[in-house]
Parts: C-alpha cells; structure tokens; sequence
C-alpha cells in the first residue's frame, strides 16, 4: 500500500469565500458521524507528527480551527474521555515561545451567573496538584504574579475567593512557604481606604464554636532579637492599640 505521497490531494490556492472539501448532512446523525479518521498507529516514536495534521504557519491574524456549536445545551463541544493508559503524556498541549504573548489562552464566559467558568474534578488525588502554576526565576518576577484574582464587584458577601475544607480535621487548610525569606513579607494584607467603619475589618479570625484550642498561634522559638508581634499606631489618639473583649 501507499507508504509516502498521498492517497488524495486537492490543490485550490486561488480559493477565497469557497471551500475546498464540504461535508453537509448529519440531520438526523445518532452514533454516525459526518467524518470518521481511524488509525491502529502504536509504538515509540509512531505518529510523532500527528494523527491528524493542520499546518498554517502563515497565518497571522485569522483562525486555524472554528467549532461553531451555538445550539449546544447539555452536549459538549470538544471531548477527550476515553484514555485509561496516560502516564507523562498530555490529553491537552498548548505552548507558545513567543515573549510578546498577552493570552495565550482565553476563556469568554460573560454571560454566566451562577455556573462554573472552569471545573477541575480530582477526586482520586493523593500526593498530587489540582492546579500547579510555576514560573518566574531568579529576580525575573518583579511586579507580575503567578495568580491574581480581580473583581470590580463591591459586595462579595461569601468571599472573592473561597476555600471550602470542611471536612479537615488534622490537616492544612491554607500553607504557605517561604524559606528563603529575609526582609519579605509571607503575607500581606493591605487597604488604603480611609473610610473604614466602626464594624469593618481590615483582618478577622472567627471561631465563636470553639471551646478550646488556640484561636491565634504565633510561634518564633529561635528568635533572640526583633518582636514575635509589633503594632504600630503612630496616630492613635482616642483608639486601642489592642483591645480583650470578654
């Protein structure tokens, strides 16, 4: 059989609004399907340049795939399920090298009020990572962040970002570590507003259930010089520096 060449080739290089090859059917398509590619490809090193290949090296500013499924409901629009054997593969690969790339990849969900943009299902996960975000070397990471959450509404009432561990009983619910730290800060919670009411809070522990334990757990048992917990109220006139209340 035909080993190099092709099997069929279409040549249309002064097509414009046309279209080279056109499938149109599939109205009442149940488990058919309007193009079907097998391949029993298996091996190291086999099909390395793909079952299916797509090359536009040329195009600059228009689209290599559109999917339009604009009746879609309850259906899904791209689907990969069937694979049991992953190991260090990829169900999904997408890589850029350029240095000039603003969003490589974007997700348009506007219109969305009470769904879920992105859903990550890991139940059986041990000792992995639901969601790993690395980069930024050396000092190269200056005013950037590996994640940032921004919203311009002014009444999250549950939360512009929520952890929901309720079923942790001897664990971590948050972690954060910094070992390198010299005159950095682990964490920062800051606001500028000088319209702060009389009930609002900056920072808040909340743990009105507990009937022992320690509410705040501040352990520094090398430290010989320096403050295990400084407050500084330059401006207090009337105020408290610290108040007990109970």
């Amino acid at each position: 059989g035909l080993q190099s060449g092709s099997a069929l080739k279409v040549s249309t290089n002064a097509l414009t609004t046309g279209k080279a090859i056109e499938i149109d059917g599939g109205a009442g398509l149940t488990t058919g399907a309007l193009l079907s590619i097998t391949s029993s490809v298996t091996g190291n090193s086999k099909a390395s340049a793909g079952i299916v290949q797509l090359t536009a090296t040329s195009l600059d500013e228009g689209k290599a795939i559109v999917v339009d499924v604009a009746g879609l409901t309850s259906g899904t629009g791209l689907e990969m399920t069937s694979n049991t054997a992953l190991t260090t593969g990829h169900l999904l690969h997408l890589k850029t090298t350029s240095n000039q790339a603003t969003k490589p990849v974007l997700i348009t969900a506007d219109a969305v009020t009470s769904g879920t943009i992105v859903h990550v299902d890991a139940a059986g996960l041990t000792t992995g990572n639901g969601l790993l975000l690395e980069g930024g070397t050396s000092t190269t990471m200056t005013s950037g962040a590996l994640l940032k959450l921004q919203t311009s509404s002014t009444t999250p009432s549950a939360g512009v970002m929520q952890v929901i561990a309720n079923a942790v009983t001897t664990g971590k619910i948050v972690r954060i570590d910094g070992n390198a730290l010299t005159s950095g800060t682990g964490f920062l919670l800051s606001s500028t507003s000088n319209q702060l009411a009389s009930s609002g809070k900056v920072g808040s522990i909340v743990a009105n259930s507990a009937t022992a334990g320690i509410g705040l757990d501040i352990s520094t048992t090398g430290l010989q010089s320096g403050s295990a917990l400084k407050v500084s109220t330059n401006a207090l006139t009337t105020g408290k520096a610290i108040e007990i209340d109970g």
